[in-house]
């Protein structure tokens, strides 16, 4: 009996020790997120979003391909390898061309980690619809060389109030100030757009995405605007 119950306590403490390492263990690829919510876009229009991918352990990993659902999306990768501390920069090219209404979409990457080696991004939209005609002015934004800034508009006809509650630039080639970041029934959220001013030469396509909370409804929803600057 004895021996019984010693080695059923060797046991438990050995299964003990591998619950616990299960439960400590990390695995070696970590993400900022896998959903995006473009939110609310117009229709024929470019927009971009990066997944990053990030190697938290002393292993090398790569990524073998990656496939998206549909022809209106494109990825590109900064980098198949991922050393130890190494990130990997996903571009996603979304295109609304064609699309109208809620659409989701998904993006799978394969990599060569073995613990978990195929990961599914989601990107998401509302084209073509806008919340009570709360829509930005104008609905994409195209600098020229020689452009000064220009005017981001919402006007809120409709509603009771709301407060703009996030500003997400894609990238660095352009700059967006606040200048309103609240407007009750009749007025306007402004904000002031323009191109960088270390933007180097050449044709770059970015956006914003802006997040507004309505007083009365609780869920914040997204607006997403493309920006185009041509710079010489």
């Amino acid at each position: 009996m004895l021996v019984r119950m010693l080695v059923r306590t060797v046991l438990f403490t050995v299964l003990l020790g591998i619950v616990s390492l299960t439960a400590s263990a990390q695995p070696d690829l970590k993400f900022d997120e896998r959903v995006w919510d473009f939110g609310h876009v117009g229709i024929g229009f470019k927009l971009k979003h990066d997944f990053i991918i990030y190697n938290v352990s002393s292993n090398s990993h790569t990524i073998d391909s990656f496939a998206v659902g549909c022809d209106c999306s494109k990825v590109r990768l900064s980098d198949s390898t991922l050393g130890p501390g190494d990130t990997a920069r996903i571009a996603l090219i979304f295109e609304t061309t064609n699309i109208y209404g809620p659409t989701n979409k998904s993006l799978m990457v394969h990599t060569s980690y073995g613990g978990l080696g195929q990961h599914i991004f989601y990107y998401q939209a509302l084209v073509g619809q806008w919340i009570k005609g709360f829509r930005p002015e104008p609905i994409s934004m195209f600098f020229l060389p020689g452009h000064k800034n220009k005017k981001l508009k919402f006007t809120n006809n409709f509603m009771d109030g709301i407060s703009l509650v996030g500003v997400y630039p894609y990238d660095g080639s352009f700059v967006a100030r606040t200048l309103s970041d609240r407007a009750d029934k009749g007025e306007q959220i402004v904000l002031d757009i323009g191109p960088s001013p270390d933007l180097p030469a050449g044709t770059h396509e970015s956006c914003v995405t802006l997040e507004f909370k309505i007083d009365t409804i609780e869920k914040p929803f997204k607006i997403t605007i493309p920006i185009k600057s041509v710079h010489y």
